[in-house]
């Protein structure tokens, strides 16, 4: 009953080997997980900075492509360089493109056409022939190969005028692009620029790019050569396609990267010291607060032996503290409930949002024990998925307060609810975006007639959106999806609930969408539409006063083919865009006068509106405020009833082949010259244009009204043959004129 330091010992024994053993295997599992994870994560962030470089590096060369095939096809003076002996006037024009082009692209260095006609190379600042080029090799070596494109590694070019050579990559292109038999596209772009360009967005002292050609040679580094900066190796590695380079990066600081890969193993032993530390410490602790316990004990022992046993241990404070403990516990517990009761809210969300996703295979027998364990009580026979959105969801959340958000999305919910209990149908909610409410119909075994149930179900819906309009200031739009009785199915009646409401751009808001009410119909005419844009801007551009006819043409046939929401807004964007581009053409104070006053309400309503009915009369009100400004722009110009007459001329004369600026000089006693620069201001077009485009207006409204032969509409608009009247329809409207009618 003595022993003595018998509490001594089994305190100690108690606690120090645990203590040993456990602090030990933690110590042990956590640094070795953490100087795992400094490895894994050195390399996942090098190889994401790998791919942004990779990345930046192709977006800065592929505007440049893009560009030269641009100027290889739309360009008429570099297309004439390449065609036909050159005149004086076209190889400047031709110089003055290419130093626009590389204006636009500083990082451009130098640039020259090879013709292989007569071998005649044409720089930015030069003409020559090619065997006194300073690139000649380079040039025979480009025809030799098969590529049709390439950007070629590393090279040495010298500068015809300065005779420096400098390094450079090359890209090269064929003209024509596909058979390359005209001649070549040469662009050099100095390696230094590219490599002062990657220096800019990396983190120099840590990491560094090499770039390496599909020869293995290298291209580029990052790296200045200083010794102090050597790196460690690669430790990624990415392949450009388009470019054909590989990207190699890692780290420079090779003794940093080998002590913090080796860092935890330095505090693995320095964990050891402690714990080691730690239990004698725990000895120290244990043998000078034994003293006092000991007393305690002792007296413990003589009244335990002088009571002769009628006083147990187990008397003292020890149920006070067991008491007190399970007081805690029951607090504790109902805490916990609280807790997860507010988790499983979220958990009924997340698996919701997962069943209809599809992120979620959940089967029929599976179905009762999920809802039991979210404490959900609907039994699966058939199902309809329904999607409520709230429109103009940014003008909402504009609007209204957080705690308004929360408040009224919490009482749509509940009208949902409330509604679907009135015609006794089971209905289970959970928002799966901020701004849509995912809503699942079940009906029972009983509700057979399925006609019945879906004309329910939307009386419910069309009842949900009648009381929104009434009792709340915004509206709501729902779309309803198909019936199923297999639980797996579920993410497609969400899909087709989702399908519907991407369709109330052009039914309109606040209303219900059915996915049955979307018929299976052809995708949209884009290219009837886009004629219907091109003559609707033309006649616009040149003042035509029928402008809105053609403008609410368009929307017509947009509405025919009912249009999902990207459709409509793709189309619009090209209107837009189309639109701009040739308002851009026209004089200095239109320009002026578009950009801020029209261009930016246009653009604004592209990024706001919700339904084409929204667009079409917002933005009809702008065009026609544009109109009227252009309108009186064009009558203050000095020369307006000039051109103004000559326009009028043109459009009475068009028929006739002989119609040319030397007959238009003629009839109004002006020079061609002037004749053809005040066309220029007016319309912003060359007069040749804005015939070609009177000619093929009135040429696609016979081909459209009439049967006549494509000779005998060549004719009636001022062709003599029909040979020249298909090749300029091809060119301007991408068809002939045979296509366009069909």
């Amino acid at each position: 009953m003595h022993n003595k330091k018998n509490w001594f010992h089994r305190t100690l024994l108690s606690y120090l080997p645990i203590f040993f053993i456990i602090t030990s295997i933690l110590f042990l599992l956590f640094f070795l997980a953490f100087s795992e994870y400094i490895k894994t994560s050195t390399i996942k962030a090098n190889q994401s900075f790998n791919v942004q470089v990779t990345q930046s590096v192709e977006n800065l060369l592929k505007p440049i492509d893009k560009l030269i095939i641009k100027e290889i096809m739309v360009d008429d003076n570099i297309n004439e360089f390449f065609v036909e002996q050159n005149s004086s006037y076209n190889i400047y024009q031709t110089y003055r493109t290419l130093n626009n082009m590389i204006s636009t692209y500083p990082i451009i260095d130098s640039m020259y056409l090879y013709r292989q006609s007569d071998q005649m190379v044409l720089t930015n600042n030069m003409y020559t022939n090619a065997n006194q080029f300073v690139d000649r090799d380079f040039i025979l070596t480009q025809l030799e190969t098969q590529k049709i494109v390439s950007w070629t590694g590393k090279r040495v070019y010298k500068d015809p005028n300065t005779l420096s050579s400098h390094e450079v990559v090359s890209l090269v292109r064929r003209v024509p692009i596909i058979t390359g038999e005209q001649g070549l596209f040469i662009v050099n772009i100095r390696t230094e620029s590219i490599r002062q360009f990657t220096r800019s967005m990396s983190n120099l002292k840590i990491n560094y790019v090499d770039f390496v050609d599909a020869d293995e040679q290298l291209i580029l580094s990052t790296e200045d050569g200083s010794v102090n900066s050597t790196p460690v190796k690669h430790l990624t590695h990415s392949h450009s396609s388009y470019l054909d380079w590989d990207v190699k990066s890692g780290i420079k600081q090779k003794y940093a990267f080998d002590f913090f890969s080796s860092f935890p193993y330095i505090w693995v032993g320095l964990g050891l010291i402690s714990i080691i530390a730690g239990s004698l410490f725990i000895v120290y602790i244990t043998k000078r607060n034994y003293k006092p316990i000991e007393s305690i004990v002792g007296h413990i022992n003589e009244i335990f032996v002088n009571k002769n046993n009628m006083i147990e241990r187990d008397n003292l404070d020890e149920m006070h503290v067991i008491s007190t403990a399970i007081n805690s516990l029951q607090e504790r517990s109902t805490e916990l409930e609280s807790r997860f009761e507010e988790d499983r809210v979220s958990m009924r969300r997340h698996y919701f949002i997962e069943l209809l996703e599809g992120t979620r295979q959940t089967q029929a027998s599976e179905w009762k024990s999920d809802l039991e364990r979210l404490a959900l009580s609907y039994s699966f026979n058939r199902a309809c998925v329904a999607v409520l959105e709230i429109d103009k969801y940014l003008d909402f959340c504009s609007h209204y307060s957080e705690r308004d958000q929360f408040l009224l999305k919490f009482v749509l919910r509940s009208v949902v609810n409330e509604t679907a209990q009135e015609h006794k149908l089971q209905v289970w909610n959970e928002y799966t975006t901020g701004s849509r409410l995912g809503i699942i119909f079940f009906t029972d075994s009983d509700q057979t007639n399925q006609k019945d149930v879906e004309e329910l179900i939307e009386v419910v819906c069309n009842k949900v959106i009648d009381w929104i309009v009434t009792y709340l200031k915004f509206t709501a739009t729902i779309g309803i999806g198909e019936f199923s009785d297999h639980i797996g199915d579920l993410p497609l009646l969400y899909e087709d609930a989702m399908e519907a409401l991407k369709y109330k751009t052009v039914m309109g808001n606040s209303r219900v969408i059915h996915s049955s009410d979307m018929p299976s119909k052809p995708k949209p005419d884009i290219f009837q539409h886009i004629q219907l844009i091109r003559s609707m801007v033309q006649r616009y551009k040149h003042g035509e006063s029928d402008w809105e006819t053609h403008y609410l043409e368009l929307f017509h046939h947009m509405r025919i083919g009912i249009s999902s929401h990207e459709d409509v807004k793709n189309i619009l964007h090209y209107l837009v865009y189309y639109l701009d581009r040739e308002i851009m053409e026209l004089s200095d104070p239109i320009q002026n006068y578009w950009k801020p006053e029209c261009m930016i309400a246009l653009n604004d309503l592209l990024q706001q509106f919700d339904t084409l009915e929204e667009f079409i009369e917002q933005s009809k009100q702008v065009l026609r405020a544009g109109y009227a400004e252009i309108s009186k722009l064009r009558e203050e110009g000095s020369n307006h009833q000039l051109i103004h007459n000559v326009k009028e001329y043109v459009k009475e004369h068009y028929a006739d082949p002989d119609l040319s600026l030397n007959h238009l000089s003629d009839k109004f006693n002006l020079s061609t010259r002037y004749l053809s620069k005040l066309f220029k201001e007016e319309f912003g077009e060359k007069f040749v244009d804005y015939l070609v485009s009177v000619r093929l207006e009135k040429a696609k409204q016979l081909l459209t009204e009439t049967k006549d032969s494509i000779q005998d509409i060549a004719i009636k608009v001022g062709y003599n043959h029909a040979f020249s009247f298909i090749r300029m329809f091809k060119n301007n409207e991408g068809i002939t004129p045979g296509d366009y009618r069909k």
